[in-house]
């Protein structure tokens, strides 16, 4: 557990790399790591802040 982290995980390949049964690439390729308002601007109603 961190407080006060925001983290990303992406999937999609720029490159070969194994599929999934749902066309989605089996491992992330990338990570994000940011401060805890990094994804502020996203959120909504339906993903209400802490």
């Amino acid at each position: 557990m961190v407080p006060h982290l925001s983290l990303g995980l992406w999937r999609n390949a720029g490159h070969e790399v194994p599929l999934d049964n749902d066309g989605e690439p089996l491992y992330f390729q990338a990570a994000l790591v940011g401060p805890t308002d990094y994804y502020d601007s996203l959120l909504n109603d339906d993903y209400p802040s802490i």
